[in-house]
């Protein structure tokens, strides 16, 4: 992981270098945030069926249920585009990560309550192509591959006894999308919208005792809008 993200910069310095010695070719360094939904359906499936396993055990007249999903998430992320003719070749890192899917009951004999939360780091590669004057209004349109390497957090329990366990896995994702620019000078400002296939399989989340109690992967399928500012050089 250390390699790639030192050739990232690598990569990035010296489109740097080649922007500055052609007048017709730009660097520019994009820092963007936004967020989206993320296609975590197994994921809600497993803790439903927690869930509803530990309404079973405390008995009936339950006082207290709460329900949330870990399908919305937020992101950053670090983008270096190189603009050459109406071309723009950008590497990125970015960050992912979706809200916390909640379980909680209280019943006659105790509580349970289940957690998920899904963290995601990539390193993507996206070609675009410009319509419109790069000194004002331009959209740009493009598409890319990604990897991502994703680590799920579970916290689960009855009466507060909670426990904490994690799994990692890793996937290979392609996106699309497009994006406005407004230009002041050097200064750019963007929004765009963005679709992104990302499907983690190999995900598993073993307990204490080395069993496995989770092997239905992890995702961030969906689509995302988001807002960023750029410098271009």
């Amino acid at each position: 992981m250390k390699k790639v993200i030192v050739l990232f910069i690598i990569l990035s310095f010296s489109f740097s270098l080649a922007a500055q010695h052609h007048s017709s070719r730009y660097f520019e360094t994009v820092i963007i945030g936004g967020g989206g939904f993320a296609n975590n359906l197994r994921l809600a499936d497993w803790q439903n069926l927690q869930y509803d396993a530990a309404k079973i055990f405390l008995g009936g007249n339950l006082q207290e249920e709460e329900k949330k999903e870990a399908v919305v998430y937020s992101s950053i992320r670090l983008e270096q585009r190189f603009y050459t003719g109406n071309l723009v070749f950008a590497p990125a890192i970015a960050y992912y990560q979706t809200t916390r899917g909640e379980r909680e009951v209280i019943g006659n004999t105790g509580s349970y309550y289940n957690q998920a939360e899904l963290k995601t780091f990539s390193l993507q590669s996206t070609i675009y192509y410009r319509i419109g004057n790069i000194q004002s209004n331009y959209v740009l349109l493009g598409g890319g591959l990604g990897y991502y390497q994703g680590t799920l957090k579970l916290e689960y329990g009855f009466n507060d006894s909670l426990s904490r366990n994690e799994g990692s896995g890793w996937t290979m994702g392609w996106h699309s999308g497009m994006e406005y620019n407004h230009s002041f000078g050097n200064i750019v400002l963007k929004a765009g919208l963005i679709s992104r296939f990302a499907e983690i399989y190999e995900l598993e989340v073993e307990n204490n005792q080395n069993t496995k109690i989770y092997d239905s992967g992890a995702s961030l399928t969906g689509i995302s809008l988001y807002a960023g500012l750029g410098y271009r050089f």
